[in-house]
């Protein structure tokens, strides 16, 4: 049991979890808030499960994770006729945690191709060093010399070898 007098502020609460999952489909608060609540300076695992109409949002809202070392994404789906994902926006999710060493991608959405939008040899993700998911992040993801490990999803090598050719470098 709780009880508390006068108001409570929740914008100074924070959780000081190292390993947080959260799973939300459809855009509301409660995805924010609960991402407000976790303390960036204790966090080093994180899974986050959304669908294609939160991953625009998130990209735009997400704070900075520093220590984060272990990031998972999930795509859900909310229903039959869910919206492609932009590989943009993964771009703008993943730059938001600059420490991460092992990256994983799940899901099977549609890949909405934008990453003529991406800076050639972006900085993003200079410690990764294993990725496992969609082939079509690898604009994102490459050239790193840290990345020793990788699992491209849903992907024939005619497929692989065309994305890692159109790789800017």
């Amino acid at each position: 049991m709780c009880a508390a007098v006068g108001q409570i502020d929740c914008t100074s609460l924070k959780l000081a979890v190292s390993s947080f999952m959260i799973k939300q489909t459809g855009i509301g608060p409660n995805f924010d808030m609960w991402i407000r609540l976790l303390s960036p300076d204790c966090l080093a695992d994180l899974d986050l499960g959304f669908d294609a109409q939160l991953h625009a949002e998130i990209a735009q809202t997400i704070p900075c994770f520093p220590h984060v070392k272990n990031l998972r994404l999930w795509s859900l789906k909310a229903s039959r006729d869910s919206k492609t994902l932009k590989v943009s926006h993964n771009y703008m999710i993943l730059s938001k945690f600059p420490a991460v060493e092992v990256l994983e991608i799940q899901g099977n959405p549609r890949w909405d191709d934008d990453s003529h939008l991406i800076p050639p040899r972006s900085a993003i993700l200079s410690e990764l060093r294993e990725y496992t998911g969609p082939h079509e992040m690898l604009c994102i993801l490459f050239p790193r010399s840290s990345l020793t490990r990788l699992t491209p999803d849903h992907c024939d090598p005619l497929s692989l070898m065309k994305e890692l050719r159109g790789v800017r470098v």
